[in-house]
């Protein structure tokens, strides 16, 4: 029988099992005067010409409790009866069975037959113990172990169901259980589960089967017991090394099934290993499997212990293994087993002078581990400086850093000028992890500064952008640092000057030189990309910035982007700032500058609405970048909606979409107040395009209780053909007033809407409702009653919970 099969018998059996209500005894002499007489006409029904009524009686004489101890070998007997109905005799045996609880006379008749083989009989007892469950003695645990080692399967199966549960009461038999794994037929699968719960709560048993997996001569079940020990996880840590033993045992499955148990972390994080499990170690790590000899180095990354010289002397054996692999992870583990001697500083020297690049870089990760680190190390790291291969060179650099490698340690400023020449290496990764290198060592690598000053000549941005926070974190306590950047400024580069921007706006918290530097650039430098870059900076530091003020408002008549950009980020000055960048948009036609000017009115917000026309003037200018933002501006600014209004509306019917969104944007910002804006957006809900269709929805939840009116559109966008408009249309019901209460309904059918996104907007926004949904309350029911989702389950108790307390809020007095 297949796997599939023994589960879903066993799972069948549970679940009949689970369905059965034991009787309780009677609870009057009225009740017990009753079973009196009704025991006379049940036993009459069991001798008579029906089968059905004979089932029946059977079954009713088990519900009758200690009235029913005359029929107890008349039960007895029907079950041995052979040839009799096998639906009356396994009935019978279940009512036997359930007597056994009350009736001790029911509970040795029920022993007598588990031992009775003839026929089906110990079949029929064995499941009729299982069903009903009566306590476990030593005479019926007796009696069922030897039903566990049966020749029968399915008595064996039915035997080894009664401990399936893992009742403590099954000790005793847990090592006919561990036969039992061997035994085929499915009935592993139910010693399985016995075994696994009795093994997380008994340690005895888990040693069992530890044991078992070492020494049971047959093969499944030392593969069961490798899979229980995986399952049971962190309650059995002291099986790792059995484990691992257990990958060199002849048969496959049972080394497939210890090393998936191996591969859970936990099976062998702080397990102690002595000198006696040298063997099991070397034999692993030198296996050719990647999966063994990761688990095999595990055991090497353990607690400190007082004895390691045994740890050292197999991976120095393992380091002499011809395999690549097998000696990069030995080199790897080097750092873990520091006797403080020679030994490892000899290994540590000897897997860095390796042929194979793959060695050599575990060797140099490994010397870089160390806590203290021997001698060796030392050496191997700075040779390692000029390996021939790049990947090596990239591991020193990254490794060799100041964050708590001591190789660097305090003499980290002498580290500096090994980590130079890393900056100009070909490789990409080795120039990156000398710029991160030198940043991690901080103000000692001010020496290091011109060259990284040149690597910000690179076209690979993630090494600039880390060149650039190096700086930030040399120049920690190092106020002259700004001078150093400073000879740089005029650098031919654009690149490089964009990259000291960059770095500059990071020493502005620490450096008023800084920020003098970054006007002085604003104001010099040609190139828009530094300039945008400068602008930036700038802003990060606004509080010292603000003394500039005045120059980069003269610079605003050289149409500087920059100037124009840094001014819109410094907002304590915005008095000064919007007049001057008002009258700069009158005056230029330079369309770089004029975007960066509006862009900065928009980022200076309510303190530039004076700068409104201008802005709506520039709405139909010929550079699509200035329409948009200009558009955007006028909503950031909060301008007058009476007159802004009149010339956005229009703008609605534009052919750019683009343009169109950015308006409805705006407009749903600003026109809390107008019908007239209302209905220009619900004119849009019938627009060809669904993303203005969205927007304008959107835009009318913005709006909030003043466009109660659109409610009815809204409502009717719940049904458009875009899942994206009908997620919109959901979210916004709730914001548009007491109106929304009309919108009930809809929202209940859109929790059938066929995307999840759609019915969970329509779910929130019923919660957020509250006692304007009470009417939803019985269509949730019903889905709460149909949802299988465990977390969308719960989301809909929130929300009619949410309901149901904003609606008894709203009742109380």
């Amino acid at each position: 029988m297949s796997h599939s099969g023994c589960w879903n018998l066993a799972i069948l059996g549970f679940a009949c099992g689970s369905a059965l209500i034991q009787a309780e005894p009677p609870s009057s002499e009225k009740a017990a005067e009753k079973n009196a007489v009704g025991i006379e006409e049940l036993l009459a029904q069991l001798d008579g010409p029906d089968k059905f009524a004979r089932q029946r009686a059977a079954v009713r004489i088990g519900e009758l409790g200690p009235a029913a101890k005359k029929a107890v070998p008349i039960l007895q007997g029907i079950v041995r009866t052979v040839g009799a109905d096998e639906d009356v005799r396994f009935k019978a045996a279940v009512s036997l069975a359930r007597l056994a609880h009350s009736i001790e006379e029911a509970d040795g008749a029920l022993i007598e037959l588990l031992k009775d083989c003839s026929d089906r009989t110990c079949l029929f007892a064995a499941e009729a113990w299982r069903r009903a469950r009566p306590p476990l003695s030593p005479e019926s645990t007796a009696a069922l172990e030897a039903l566990i080692r049966h020749d029968d399967p399915l008595v064996r199966r039915r035997a080894i169901g009664v401990f399936a549960d893992g009742d403590p009461a099954a000790k005793p038999v847990v090592p006919a259980l561990i036969d039992a794994l061997g035994t085929g037929g499915g009935a592993e699968t139910m010693a399985s589960m016995g075994l696994l719960r009795l093994a997380k709560e008994d340690a005895e048993t888990a040693d069992r089967l530890i044991s078992a997996l070492g020494d049971h001569a047959g093969k499944h079940v030392r593969r069961h017991c490798a899979e229980l020990i995986g399952l049971l996880g962190p309650r059995v840590p002291q099986a790792a090394i059995p484990l691992l033993r257990a990958l060199h045992d002849p048969v496959e499955e049972v080394r497939e099934a210890a090393l998936d148990a191996l591969r859970r972390p936990f099976m062998n994080t702080g397990v102690p290993v002595t000198e006696s499990d040298a063997p099991a170690l070397l034999a692993a790590l030198q296996s050719d499997d990647e999966w063994i000899r990761d688990a095999a180095a595990r055991f090497f990354r353990q607690p400190p212990e007082p004895e390691r010289d045994w740890k050292a002397k197999v991976l120095g054996k393992a380091l002499k293994h011809p395999g690549t692999q097998v000696r990069a992870t030995a080199a790897s583990c080097l750092w873990q087993v520091d006797t403080g001697g020679t030994r490892v500083s000899s290994l540590i020297l000897e897997a860095a002078s390796d042929p194979e690049p793959t060695v050599r870089r575990a060797a140099v990760e490994a010397a870089c581990g160390f806590s203290a680190p021997p001698a060796g190390a030392l050496v191997a790291l700075v040779a390692a400086t000029d390996d021939p291969d790049p990947s090596v060179r990239a591991t020193v650099a990254r490794k060799g850093r100041m964050d708590g490698v001591s190789w660097v340690g305090a003499d980290a400023k002498d580290a500096v000028p090994r980590i130079v020449p890393y900056l100009s290496d070909d490789n990409m990764t080795t120039r990156l992890a000398a710029v991160i290198a030198l940043g991690r060592i901080g103000p000692d690598a001010r020496d290091a500064l011109p060259e990284l000053v040149d690597a910000l000549r690179t076209d690979d941005t993630l090494v600039r952008n880390n060149v650039a926070l190096s700086f930030r974190l040399i120049a920690r306590g190092t106020p002259g640092v700004v001078d150093d950047l400073a000879e740089a400024f005029d650098h031919p580069d654009a690149r490089i000057r964009s990259g000291i921007a960059k770095a500059l706006g990071d020493l502005a918290l620490h450096s008023e030189g800084a920020t003098r530097l970054l006007v002085k650039m604003i104001t010099s430098d040609n190139d828009r990309g530094v300039l945008g870059t400068a602008a930036r900076a700038l802003g990060k530091h606004s509080e010292s910035a603000k003394l500039h003020v005045p120059q980069l408002i003269r610079e605003l008549a050289n149409d500087n982007v920059g100037a124009a950009r840094a001014l819109g980020k410094l907002e304590s000055e915005a008095v000064d700032t919007v007049p001057a960048l008002v009258a700069a948009l009158e005056r230029t036609s330079d369309t770089e500058f004029r975007l960066a000017a509006v862009q900065s009115l928009g980022q200076l917000g309510s303190k530039a609405r004076a700068a409104a026309p201008v802005l709506l003037s520039m709405l139909p200018d010929s550079d699509y970048r200035v329409r948009w933002a200009a558009a955007t501006a006028v909503g950031d600014i909060d301008a007058d909606p009476a007159l802004a209004l009149p010339r956005l509306i229009p703008l609605l019917q534009t052919d750019s979409s683009y343009l169109c969104g950015h308006v409805i944007r705006t407009i749903g910002k600003i026109g809390s107040s107008s019908p007239e804006a209302v209905d220009a957006l619900v004119a849009l809900l019938s627009h060809e395009r669904a993303v203005l269709r969205r927007g304008a929805i959107l835009a009318l939840a913005e709006i909030g209780t003043n466009a109660g009116s659109a409610i009815g559109n809204v409502t009717t966008a719940l049904n458009d053909d875009d899942s994206d408009v009908r997620e919109a249309a959901a979210r916004a019901i709730p914001h548009l007033g007491p109106a929304a209460r009309n919108a009930v309904p809809a929202l209940v059918a859109a929790l059938a809407d066929r995307h999840r996104k759609v019915r969970r907007a329509a779910l929130r926004s019923l919660g957020e409702m509250g006692p304007a949904a009470e009417s939803a309350l019985p269509a949730l029911e019903d889905l709460l009653a149909r949802e299988r989702k465990l977390f969308y389950e719960q989301t809909v108790k929130d929300v009619m919970q949410r309901i149901r307390s904003a609606a008894s809020d709203t009742e109380s007095p």
